[in-house]
């Protein structure tokens, strides 16, 4: 009789084109290449054409739950789970993890349950959900952080899993190289010599876009020439747009949309930048440093774990508009740029994507050893 594949199954609270969605993305196709078989299973509604039809995203199963309120949602959640017979379920974040934790002693064969958190600090409509998850915690089989901040943030919260583990986010190197700027600036429609910040990431609250337009406005109201590259979608867009109008900075930003893949449009960059609120392991700032771009980083989170302040590039303390602002100001000086410029890619060698992987994949056998569900 032949032997079955292995499979996994990745639960994702969402679908949005953001940095753990990637994540999942990459490692479901990653497993399906070592030839697991794998399954996708989305618990919310949106559907972001920029990601389906990638490999590792197709044949996704959207649930269209809103919450885990909804009691017609369970049975929905029981045969996506059943149905599929897992092995291993890979939970990303609180809510995928707490549904699962609730169903894992039901579910025929008892799979194995990881999560991947890349969560640091709980936005208040989640911030209820906080002893669920520790109780979700205890039951899982690992918890599986990305950064050793993060990791030590929640530690101090009381957070305690029977097997922990910290594997940081990995970036495709071969993907990011920073090759062809001027060229990768000219289809976009930007002039050979224009000095360009990039921000790559969803609009939302916590990622504070605004605050790098007020920068750049400080920035250019001291006569340094430079444009910003926003590449996302989100709820906040809206009033940052409106932001970017009110200042009269509407040629200078340019508004890229949520896109895939992200490689052509920091290539464009000179500078990249994150001025989040909140933030875990940036995979922007890796992409950035891994194609040559020295970063522009609020002090937050795990920022400092990649950004290292006059090395890769500069730290300033969240919600410093001035702060941000000299920073830009520093690094529009072309000497000061290249220097930095030089140690980015070297600076996040050792955070491949290869090596990712590798790390998971490891993790994910030695949870399966002993182990015949089904």
């Amino acid at each position: 009789m032949k032997k079955r594949r292995k499979r996994i199954l990745f639960f994702l609270p969402g679908l949005d084109v953001g940095g753990a969605e990637r994540h999942a993305v990459v490692l479901r196709q990653a497993f399906s290449n070592m030839g697991f078989e794998t399954r996708l299973v989305v618990f919310g509604r949106r559907r972001p054409s920029a990601l389906l039809g990638h490999p590792g995203a197709e044949g996704a199963l959207f649930l269209g739950l809103k919450g885990m309120s909804d009691l017609f949602g369970w049975p929905r959640i029981w045969n996506a789970l059943q149905g599929f017979r897992p092995d291993v379920i890979v939970a990303v974040n609180q809510t995928p993890l707490i549904v699962s934790a609730a169903m894992h002693l039901l579910l025929s064969g008892r799979p194995k349950l990881a999560c991947v958190f890349h969560t640091t600090e709980m936005q208040p409509f989640e911030s209820r959900l906080q002893n669920a998850f520790k109780f979700a915690v205890r039951h899982a089989d690992c918890l599986i952080y990305v950064g050793e901040n993060q990791r030590k943030a929640w530690a101090a919260r009381g957070v305690v899993a029977r097997r922990e583990s910290v594997i940081a986010n990995g970036v495709d190197l071969r993907q990011f190289c920073g090759l062809g700027r001027e060229e990768a600036k000219s289809r976009l429609g930007i002039a050979k010599g224009d000095l360009v910040i990039g921000h790559v990431g969803a609009f939302r609250v916590e990622k504070n876009q605004i605050e790098l337009i007020e920068a750049i406005a400080r920035v250019r109201g001291r006569g340094v020439a430079i444009k910003a590259l926003l590449v996302g979608d989100g709820p906040t867009r809206s009033l940052v747009e409106s932001r970017v109008r009110a200042l009269g900075l509407g040629a200078e930003v340019i508004f890229a949309g949520e896109q895939y893949d992200v490689s052509p449009f920091v290539a464009a960059c000179d500078i990249g930048a994150l001025c989040s609120t909140i933030e875990t392991f940036p995979l922007s700032a890796l992409e950035f440093l891994a194609s040559g771009v020295p970063m522009i980083a609020s002090n937050v989170g795990g920022a400092p774990e990649i950004v290292r302040d006059g090395e890769n590039g500069r730290l300033y303390p969240s919600g410093d508009i001035e702060g941000f602002a000299c920073a830009v100001q520093d690094l529009a000086e072309m000497g000061r740029r290249k220097a930095l410029a030089s140690r980015a890619r070297a600076s996040v060698s050792h955070l491949s994507q290869d090596a990712m992987v590798a790390r998971y994949r490891d993790l994910v056998r030695d949870l399966l050893v002993g182990c015949e569900a089904w």
